[in-house]
């Protein structure tokens, strides 16, 4: 896989009956056509959510890198290995699929040694 145009992005509101996610350097990440009510694209408040999303996207991938780095100092410290390996492991396969590469899986509740209906969030 190639590697992305460089960040920081953002969401050009509209140009001509297009929406855009442009890096700083004036490219064009992201396209998103829309017309007139009625027309076969509208653009809904979630399309522009996920244009936000998306124009964020070079800063999370930094972040994750940076929290990886960081999780991975506590190998270091006793009995926070178990912690330190599924913390580094959810930031590793994010990191993965971000980037694209071939190792990128889903995790699953398990994989992270978390269950959703223990702490109310499922």
């Amino acid at each position: 896989m190639s590697k992305h145009t460089p960040g920081p992005w953002r969401f050009d509101t509209e140009d001509g009956g297009v929406r855009y996610v442009t890096a700083s350097n004036g490219a064009i990440t992201v396209a998103v056509p829309h017309g007139p009510p009625g027309n076969c694209v509208e653009v809904e408040p979630e399309h522009i959510a996920n244009a936000h999303l998306i124009a964020a996207a070079p800063e999370m991938l930094d972040a994750l890198k940076k929290a990886r780095s960081w999780a991975g100092q506590y190998f270091e410290l006793p009995a926070h290995e178990a912690a330190a390996n599924i913390m580094c492991g959810v930031l590793d396969a994010a990191i993965a699929k971000a980037e694209g590469r071939a190792d990128a899986k889903p995790l699953t509740y398990a994989d992270c040694g978390y269950d959703p209906k223990t702490t109310g969030e499922a």
